[in-house]
């Protein structure tokens, strides 16, 4: 859990690093947290964080693009970092799915856990917010600012989101198996 905690706390940093160094802030970098997401981590082992409103510029557009590619490339130094610092323990990368990291039943030692959530915690969080849907930054990216802000379906989206990151479908909540599906062989290339 605990390296869970810091990859969320990584991910927000550099969320709000990729932020200062574009030059935003308000609304169109939100790094407030959803309740919903919130659950979700702690249910799942990834969630999301409070939905911002679509961007308003070009600035505001790579920001947001930005934030899930510099959480996919904190997570590949962490890959390194575990690797270096445990040359022997490739044979977790191998068996265990991400979601199983996620949950917290992979590494033999407490140290080499907390560097194995970190670094597929951020792997996830990264993935996640790509997907065009709401609440997601890859939402955000396709869609155009109104002025009213969030629909009642965002939010509506936001449940579906939970529901998929929480409640098994044939044994695993599906968007699990999902990221199992794309972060699994990312994790696999460090073992």
């Amino acid at each position: 859990m605990a390296g869970l905690i810091g990859a969320f706390a990584i991910g927000v940093g550099l969320r709000a690093a990729v932020a200062r160094i574009f030059g935003v802030s308000g609304d169109g970098m939100s790094t407030r947290l959803d309740p919903l997401g919130v659950v979700a981590a702690c249910f799942s082992g990834t969630g999301w964080g409070s939905p911002g409103a679509a961007p308003a510029s070009r600035r505001e557009w790579w920001a947001i693009a930005a934030g899930p590619v510099a959480a996919l490339v904190a997570s590949q130094l962490a890959f390194v970092a575990y690797r270096r610092a445990y040359p022997d323990m490739g044979l977790p990368l191998r068996l265990y799915r991400p979601s199983d990291v996620l949950h917290g039943a992979v590494a033999p030692t407490h140290a080499a856990q907390l560097m194995l959530s970190v670094a597929v915690g951020l792997l996830c969080f990264g993935l996640l917010a790509l997907l065009p849907v709401p609440p997601f930054d890859g939402y955000r990216l396709i869609t155009v600012p109104t002025p009213d802000g969030p629909a009642a379906w965002e939010r509506l989206a936001a449940l579906v989101a939970f529901v998929l990151l929480v409640v098994p479908v044939a044994g695993r909540p599906p968007l699990l198996m999902a990221l199992d599906t794309v972060a699994g062989p990312l994790v696999r290339v460090w073992a």
